[in-house]
């Protein structure tokens, strides 16, 4: 009886997980990473330690500090099949702070910094690789928008003509 009882505690959690993980992706209805950016940002200035519940991934925390709290959120497969993953994001403690930080990684398909500049034109150079080592990047962003967010596309040197990062933060 306790086995069996296990087991279906087991399987109800395990249930909860991949409808948790469905979640995430079925409130996102971006067909590739130009929509996906778009309806990020949409829903980024409203984002805050008290009011995550309506933000399109689902977000679990995973560490906090006396100043911010980090979150992650599952990867998804967009339908042009290109994949988000590592998805990081910051909410500051402080109720003032409303300067968000989110970023992803893409995998699925190389994004070149020609295709990056056809959706946004108004990209300044803002971090060069400093030969360290393979995993720094060259980086562009856009120009601040109305809620002070700007977004950069970095470009790592171990593949420097395939975009790698994006990050979706506050210049304020």
């Amino acid at each position: 009886m306790i086995r069996h009882i296990r087991k279906s505690k087991l399987g109800v959690l395990f249930l909860a997980f991949l409808f948790v993980a469905n979640n995430s992706a079925a409130n996102m209805k971006s067909n590739d990473i130009w929509g996906f950016i778009t309806d990020i940002k949409i829903s980024t200035p409203t984002l805050s330690i008290r009011n995550i519940d309506p933000f399109p991934l689902s977000l679990t925390l995973i560490k906090q500090n006396e100043y911010i709290n980090f979150y992650q959120a599952p990867s998804l497969v967009l339908k042009d099949g290109s994949k988000i993953s590592d998805i990081d994001v910051r909410l500051s403690k402080d109720q003032n702070d409303k300067n968000p930080f989110l970023s992803f990684t893409l995998q699925g398909q190389c994004i070149s910094l020609d295709t990056v500049k056809k959706y946004y034109p108004e990209l300044r150079l803002t971090d060069v690789p400093r030969g360290r080592s393979q995993n720094e990047v060259t980086s562009h962003t856009t120009p601040a928008d109305i809620h002070g967010q700007a977004v950069t596309f970095s470009f790592a040197e171990i593949r420097p003509d395939c975009l790698h990062r994006v990050v979706i933060a506050s210049q304020k």
